[in-house]
């Protein structure tokens, strides 16, 4: 499953792609994981969602009140 505006290489088949990811840092990735959960456990509805776009910086929130967060690089 790939998001949009995500890297791809062509396969022999035009609707099959690979994805060229990125490189992931599991122990940076762990850490923001073990972040969001605790500050998800304390419900700080901003904070949760800034910590998911730095888990994931193509998420983009539904919620109007979180588009400060989606100008943010």
């Amino acid at each position: 499953l790939l998001a949009d505006g995500e890297k791809t290489r062509p396969t022999y088949h035009e609707k099959i792609m690979i994805a060229k990811t990125r490189k992931i840092d599991v122990e940076d990735i762990s850490e923001k994981i073990a972040n969001l959960c605790m500050v998800n456990s304390k419900v700080q509805n901003l904070e949760v969602v800034s910590l998911i776009k730095q888990i994931l910086p193509e998420y983009i929130s539904n919620n109007s009140k979180f588009e400060v967060l989606d100008s943010k690089k």
